[in-house]
């Protein structure tokens, strides 16, 4: 249960806030689930977390400065249900790798955060994709470093040894703005991140991305746009340049809320051709009494620059039962199908299985998933 810390506000107005007032939330999700995945023969039994949503420890506080203004502060970080470890189970200590960042807020001229924040582009693979960029049936199955079985591919997470950087799920050092909630449905935020992730030292690495859409009557449309550049800083070798565009849209008919995603990466490494990957998406999520339905058909696509990494089909499907507000029993499946060379596998912990050229791969799970 969230819980605000009420010594924080009172140790700050004796601090010479008189006026001002603060709270300071602490909040979480577990998330854990028993995973079959099998292919060519092959198969893997084991805990996948952040199947629903992703576990997560953070903190997250406001102090109202009077006139519509606020200061807003937000630290959050990964950890795994199985091993308890941080960094999302890669065997580190806890971090605050899913965002830190402070910053002001007017409730008329919008917000400024400055520090480690989700990138713009991305929330259109989570607020389009009916299973919110989670679980097995995930369209970040396509755009993921461990959503392939082959190196050298586009990821939407890190760095990709034979590709180089693409635009990522967070942004280090940045300025963010986002717009304020009162412009007739209109939404939206840019974001610079000047050398932004872990790049090889002697390099200068810059993220830009932006997001602009309108929600009203039921319905929801979006456009995103990020652009990452690297180039080393003492030599005359080219840039590597990796630009991702995508749009999405949705409608809540009341009974069914439908989706449908598009997102394109181009990646052009110096010297190089330049290579491309698409990924499309239609999914629904269907309300049932306490719980519901939901189900998606996903189609990925690498060529290019490495090689040409093939195609692939992906269709899924999940049951989730809500206990309470915090509590939910959930069931998922799915199917991946390649062809023309492609090896496109689950984005699961550790991927556990080498899919074979052209093989179909199959999961499925049950888990349960508590907030706090």
């Amino acid at each position: 249960m969230k819980k605000s810390l009420l010594a924080l506000a009172a140790l700050g107005a004796f601090a010479g806030g008189a006026s001002a007032q603060s709270s300071v939330t602490l909040y979480g999700v577990l998330d854990a689930g028993i995973t079959r995945e099998s292919t060519s023969g092959q198969h893997w039994t084991g805990l996948a977390s952040s199947q629903l949503a992703n576990d997560r420890l953070g903190f997250k506080g406001t102090e109202d400065l009077g006139g519509g203004l606020s200061a807003n502060f937000d630290l959050e970080g990964n950890f795994h249900v199985g091993n308890g470890t941080g960094t999302g189970g890669s065997g580190g200590g806890f971090s605050f790798d899913r965002g830190a960042w402070l910053g002001l807020a007017s409730k008329t001229l919008g917000e400024v955060r400055l520090g480690r924040d989700y990138s713009p582009m991305f929330w259109n693979w989570v607020f389009f994709d009916a299973f919110e960029a989670n679980g097995i049936p995930e369209a970040l199955n396509f755009a993921s470093t461990a959503g392939v079985s082959t190196p050298g591919y586009f990821n939407m997470a890190g760095n990709s040894a034979a590709l180089g950087p693409v635009p990522s799920v967070w942004s280090n050092n940045a300025v963010t703005y986002i717009l304020p909630g009162n412009i007739g449905g209109v939404y939206g935020s840019v974001q610079a991140a000047m050398q932004n992730g872990t790049v090889t030292p002697g390099t200068s690495n810059k993220n830009y991305s932006g997001r602009i859409g309108w929600a009203g009557y039921g319905a929801d449309v979006a456009v995103g746009y990020g652009d990452v550049k690297t180039a080393p800083v003492l030599t005359s070798a080219g840039a590597s340049d990796t630009k991702t565009a995508n749009v999405g849209a949705s409608y809540d008919f009341g009974l069914a809320k439908i989706l449908g995603f598009y997102n394109q990466t181009t990646y052009t490494p110096p010297g190089l051709t330049q290579g491309k990957a698409q990924t499309e998406e239609l999914s629904a999520n269907v309300p049932i009494g306490l719980g519901g339905v939901k189900a998606s058909w996903v189609h990925g696509s690498y060529s290019g620059s490495a090689a040409t990494l093939g195609k692939a089909d992906q269709y899924g499907g999940e049951y989730y039962y809500n206990l309470s507000k915090r509590t939910t029993l959930y069931v998922s499946a799915a199917t991946i199908r390649n062809k023309n060379g492609g090896q496109f596998d689950f984005n699961l912990d550790g991927l556990p299985l080498v899919v074979a050229p052209n093989a179909s791969v199959n999961a499925y799970n049950a888990g349960i998933k508590h907030s706090f």
